[in-house]
């Protein structure tokens, strides 16, 4: 495929030319060019008989333009080649080899070196030897018949495409050729030098990437129409050609690669926003406290919601007007994006969910100036800080504060509770995965299971490769992805939260949320006041003989249960971010809002349907 093409293009054929595979069609696509390249491409077709030259009557992109190629290309097998790359005299024979060699392999790649203008092949960041997706090579019937055509956007479409076939007929049926057989040029001007640096890729494209992998996961049938009207997921519009600046009242930035407490939160109170009648979207900003080896796309619950059109999401590159920007995490801010950010608030929220450390200056999250600094640098406003409690307060000096707090957010669980077993072990647990990250102080926060001899103990703790040591054999222990926080907290009898003494959080989401259930909630006497209702305060050597009284004493334990629930109900519910915010927003919602396929979000029982991973 081509586009404005330059002597490049021709180097590109030649290369297809000479190869030592001769039963080929060439087939060049020209993607609307101006007049001025008629030449070149007329010098391309002129290059051996096999060539073909198709020209579009308007500039669709690179992937509309293979599509039309697919169209009228007659081989049993096809391939491509991008009109500024070399490919080696041998790359389709020995592609084509683990074809012709296994009838169950349906594709194959080969690898490639990226290099300059000036074919320098040091380039910072990229690998010296890298899967060429240009280069792939698949059967065209059987592909094209199973899961259809090229998703039309105007970049990044060659690895989802890649992908779904790999989806579709098994890693096993793509073969990867493991020799350099390209050359990748990468000019000054190309959208991939642009878009893709050392450990950077454009937010379009990892959002892009997050969309069509939770596509590719679905139950339902990966195939696309040529029309390319069916796109089941949601492409940016920085691939997909919108240029159109949007506004809203509230555009909500967290880490969204996790369902965590601080995200289940927002999320609930996104709900809420919008029953207010608020205009609302989420923006994606990554806690490099949560680091992973892979490039991970958002949670798959929030990813649904955003390809069903039920979430807004917009990206720091996109223009967007806001009279709030919300941010839930101030960690997304200690080490925010530095290339700039198009989204102008009228205002900007820190919502301080943790404090910036311990107060053993242990365990630090952020710095108050570093994150303030950043809301400013990307939003162009200074922020204003609303802490969760008054622990959080007292460690937010220096700052503009708002003169309330924002308590932890829960919804309401309509679950059917059983009664402890008074003759068998009490179930007991805690959940240590709100903060997204492996626990600092794991042994601490497991001495009060401890001390309860005989009883059912279970937890929930983040995802690693090895089971943490001083774990007991006899506990039952979960991961995230294991089953959500609501279901594991239904589960249990006793829900212990009793955190270490450095810790100036006051209030738990987990622990609001096993209340929620009507689980009973024991927590050290410190915290009575700011969990009132929700929880029964018990010093931790006393745990043992209280969850045996209440275990065999069910009106006691459905009175506790019946307070718990009451209490989050009032202090923690959804609707109070959208009162409070009540002062800082304008009065009247955001207007001339386009929002295709907007639906409102899932409440209750089906929130946690929609939104469990």
């Amino acid at each position: 495929t081509s586009y404005r093409p330059g002597p490049g293009l021709l180097t590109a054929v030649r290369s297809i030319a000479a190869q030592s595979w001769p039963d080929l069609e060439i087939i060049v696509v020209d993607d609307a060019s101006p007049p001025e390249h008629d030449a070149i491409l007329a010098a391309a077709e002129d290059l051996d008989p096999r060539v073909r030259l198709v020209r579009l009557p308007e500039n669709g992109g690179t992937y509309a333009a293979r599509n039309a190629g697919l169209e009228v290309a007659r081989g049993d097998f096809v391939t491509f080649q991008d009109s500024d790359d070399w490919s080696h005299p041998r790359r389709i024979e020995l592609q084509l080899r683990p074809l012709l060699d296994d009838p169950a392999v349906v594709a194959s790649t080969s690898e490639g070196l990226s290099v300059t203008d000036q074919l320098v092949m040091t380039r910072p960041g990229i690998r010296r030897g890298r899967v060429n997706v240009s280069s792939l090579l698949f059967r065209r019937e059987p592909v094209i018949g199973r899961i259809g055509w090229f998703d039309e956007v105007r970049k990044a479409a060659d690895s989802e495409f890649l992908e779904r076939i790999q989806t579709v007929f098994g890693k096993r049926a793509v073969r990867r050729v493991s020799r350099t057989l390209a050359l990748i040029r990468l000019s000054e001007g190309s959208l991939s030098r642009a878009e893709i640096r050392a450990y950077w890729m454009h937010p379009a494209r990892t959002a892009y990437m997050s969309a069509y992998r939770c596509w590719h996961a679905s139950a339902g049938p990966l195939h696309r129409a040529r029309s390319g009207a069916d796109r089941p997921f949601v492409a940016p519009a920085h691939l997909s050609g919108g240029t159109a600046a949007r506004r809203y009242d509230v555009v909500v930035a967290a880490d969204w690669r996790f369902l965590a407490g601080v995200q289940r939160s927002a999320l609930a109170e996104i709900a809420a926003l919008r029953e207010a009648g608020r205009t609302v979207a989420i923006l994606h900003l990554e806690a490099l406290r949560s680091v992973h080896r892979q490039r991970r796309g958002l949670s798959p619950g929030v990813q649904r919601l955003i390809n069903a059109g039920r979430l807004d999401q917009v990206l720091e590159t996109d223009p967007v007007e806001a009279a709030m920007v919300l941010v839930r995490q101030p960690e997304v801010l200690q080490f925010a994006p530095e290339d700039g950010c198009r989204i102008r608030p009228g205002r900007v929220l820190v919502v301080a969910d943790r404090a910036p450390a311990r107060s053993d200056g242990a365990d630090r999250r952020y710095t108050v100036d570093a994150a303030g600094a950043a809301a400013a640098r990307l939003f162009g406003a200074d922020p204003l800080w609303c802490p969760q409690d008054r622990g959080v307060r007292a460690l937010l000096d220096g700052v503009e504060l708002t003169a309330f707090d924002l308590p932890a957010v829960v919804e309401p669980h309509d679950v059917a509770r059983p009664l402890p077993d008074p003759h068998g072990p009490a179930v007991i647990g805690t959940d240590l995965c709100d903060a997204a990250e492996w626990p600092a102080d794991l042994a601490a926060a497991l001495d009060v299971p401890r001390r309860c001899a005989g009883a059912d103990v279970r937890l929930r703790l983040p995802e690693s490769p090895l089971r943490p040591s001083g774990v007991p054999a006899s506990w039952l222990v979960y991961e995230a992805a294991d089953l959500d926080s609501r279901t594991f907290a239904a589960q249990l009898d006793f829900y212990l939260h009793f955190p270490p003494e450095e810790a100036v959080e006051l209030v738990s989401r987990p622990a609001l949320e096993a209340a929620a259930t009507g689980c009973v909630v024991l927590v050290p006497p410190r915290l009575a006041d700011a969990f009132g209702g929700a929880a029964t305060p018990c010093a931790p050597a006393d745990v043992p003989a209280l969850v045996r009284r209440y275990q065999s004493d069910p009106d006691g334990y459905t009175a506790l249960s019946r307070r718990a629930r009451t209490a989050v109900e009032r202090d923690h519910r959804p609707g109070l971010l959208a009162e409070r915010l009540g002062a800082l927003l304008p009065s009247a919602p955001a207007e001339g809002v386009t929002r295709p396929r907007s639906a409102p979000l899932p409440r209750g029982k089906c929130t946690q349907e929609e939104l469990s991973a």
